[in-house]
């Protein structure tokens, strides 16, 4: 475009108004896809969260599912307070049960001693007549009386006397004889009479002892052997009834005392954990005629190694339901110092014979408890046969 100057002369500008324009156009439609790209991004948000809102409110959302979740754990949490406090009813009944259990066992335990005291209160005019040869047709009321006068020289009277069996003694011996006395002083004159027999060396073809229950039996001879096995150690001891004085006065203890049920029942929980570390063989089970056997044992070193050993074997179902826990134990402590006992748990002899097996072996070091169910008929002498391989067994799995 031409334009006059203030001279008069034509002179001709640049125009910029179409690049300005198009400079605008470009940036507006740059705005313009810029703010379409949001919309369309707002879009996809719009669609992202009504997504996410069907998914969180919908039919099947989140929204269903925690609530769902929710009412679960309002039930679980009543159940779990429901079970709380049916596990703290049980546990009271079990607490209730234990101690119902301890006061009877304690009481059979009473009655046992009070059965085995009448027993011998029964006994105490009894004498038993062993080895006393046979014979066709006997009468004993005649025969033995005459047996007693004649090497014994006293006039024994029987109220009745009998023989305790039809059947062939162990080794072939005759069935023992059971005589009850008139006088109860012809007991004491026939024992002292057979001990002077003894004493001078006469062989009588009889012998006669005092009928006593068996239980007072193994006491007795339990408390002689530990005795005598004081007296090896030039440890001067004495007898006063059942127990043992010791030179300081004092009276002997067990080192493991016998564990009764009730005394089982009230181990401690805490002990229980720690008994599972005890590190022990338990051998097959033996069945003889109904009698069932089995052994568990380990090695052992100090006393408190037996202990945690018969502790053990205590708490096992399996052992807890026998007749008889059998413990033995034989062993030297670091000084060299021998230490063996047994208990016999009312199978009498058994742990008194075991320990004399493990003697004969040289088997130290070792404790085993045999735990013994009664079968419906007895097995006699056999039941110390499978005892004796029990312990043999345990031993030698131990030994490897």
């Amino acid at each position: 475009m031409n334009k006059k100057n203030n001279t008069g002369e034509i002179s001709s500008m640049p125009s910029n108004t179409h690049e300005v324009t198009a400079t605008c156009l470009k940036g507006i439609q740059d705005s313009l896809c810029t703010i379409n790209k949001r919309l369309n991004k707002f879009d996809d948000l719009e669609k992202q969260v009504s997504d996410l809102k069907n998914e969180i409110c919908g039919e099947n959302g989140l929204d269903g599912e925690l609530k769902y979740v929710s009412e679960q754990c309002q039930y679980n949490a009543d159940d779990i307070t429901e079970l709380k406090n049916e596990n703290t009813n049980l546990r009271k009944e079990v607490d209730l049960l234990r101690s119902v259990v301890i006061r009877m066992d304690r009481k059979l335990n009473v009655m046992d001693r009070e059965i085995t005291d009448l027993r011998g209160r029964s006994m105490r005019d009894n004498i038993l007549v062993h080895n006393f040869a046979h014979s066709p047709n006997e009468d004993l009321s005649k025969s033995v009386p005459d047996a007693i006068k004649s090497h014994l020289g006293i006039d024994a009277k029987f109220v009745r006397i009998h023989r305790n069996g039809f059947k062939r003694g162990f080794g072939g011996k005759p069935i023992s004889i059971t005589g009850k006395l008139e006088d109860r002083n012809q007991k004491d004159q026939i024992l002292a009479a057979m001990k002077e027999k003894k004493s001078t060396g006469e062989r009588l073809p009889f012998h006669i002892t005092a009928q006593e229950p068996p239980q007072l039996i193994e006491e007795r001879k339990k408390l002689y052997e530990k005795s005598n096995s004081f007296r090896k150690q030039n440890i001067n001891t004495r007898i006063s009834g059942k127990h043992i004085i010791l030179p300081n006065g004092s009276q002997y203890a067990e080192e493991i005392p016998l564990l009764t049920n009730a005394d089982v029942l009230q181990i401690p929980e805490t002990e229980h954990r720690n008994l599972e570390n005890v590190r022990m063989y338990t051998t097959e089970c033996e069945e003889r005629q109904g009698t069932q056997t089995f052994a568990s044992g380990s090695e052992v070193r100090p006393i408190d190694d037996v202990q945690n050993l018969y502790r053990k074997v205590c708490i096992l179902p399996d052992s807890a339901s026998s007749d008889h826990r059998i413990l033995v134990y034989r062993f030297k402590d670091e000084a060299r110092k021998l230490t063996e006992n047994y208990h016999d748990d009312g199978e009498h002899g058994a742990g008194r014979r075991l320990l004399q097996y493990m003697r004969d072996n040289e088997m130290c070091n070792i404790a085993v408890v045999i735990s013994k169910w009664n079968g419906e008929r007895k097995i006699g002498f056999e039941r110390i046969g499978v005892m004796e391989y029990l312990v043999c067994s345990v031993y030698n799995e131990l030994e490897d």
